[in-house]
């Protein structure tokens, strides 16, 4: 997991908080969004009818 995590934080998608002995991992929301928008936007083999919709609502999301 900690690999994981390692990767995420360097990709600037978690952050951590100490929190006494615990370090609670964070997402950021905006990195997070412009992943799943860059994804989305070629998932459907040419057909933004498909994706358009979720585009959309992930855009006004923010």
């Amino acid at each position: 997991m900690s690999a994981n995590l390692k990767v995420l934080m360097q990709a600037d998608l978690v952050t951590t908080v100490r929190d006494g002995r615990s370090i609670r991992y964070v997402a950021n929301y905006t990195a997070v969004q412009g992943l799943v928008l860059f994804l989305m936007k070629d998932c459907c083999g040419g057909r933004q009818d498909l994706c358009q919709p979720v585009l959309d609502q992930l855009v006004c999301e923010c």
